[in-house]
């Protein structure tokens, strides 16, 4: 983990602790999953994971929120509004197995 000193306009403050986070944090903080984060990884759309020893792996907490910073903002898509208009619901229940229609 390294100090960081963080600037704002030109203005250098106090350093900045940067830690490592283990993936249920990664995946609390930025809600995804494990495979779509690694398939990111694998195409280099998300930061690589640090290796810790043995089967221990994280990621640099600024890398990660770095990453998230760059995301876009969503946008409507065209059939928005219908896909997300109310649906009439039935009262009538489905006919179930072996039921007489009269």
């Amino acid at each position: 983990m390294g100090d960081y000193s963080l600037v704002i306009c030109g203005h250098q403050e106090a350093p900045v602790q940067d830690t490592f986070m283990r993936w249920p944090e990664v995946k609390e903080t930025t809600g995804l999953s494990r495979t779509t984060v690694w398939r990111l990884e694998r195409a280099g759309g998300f930061p690589k994971r640090r290796q810790l020893g043995g089967n221990c792996v994280a990621w640099l907490e600024s890398e990660v929120r770095g990453w998230m910073e760059t995301r876009p903002f969503a946008e409507r898509a065209v059939g928005h509004a219908a896909a997300c208009a109310p649906v009439a619901l039935s009262n009538s229940k489905p006919a179930t197995k072996g039921a007489r229609h009269v």
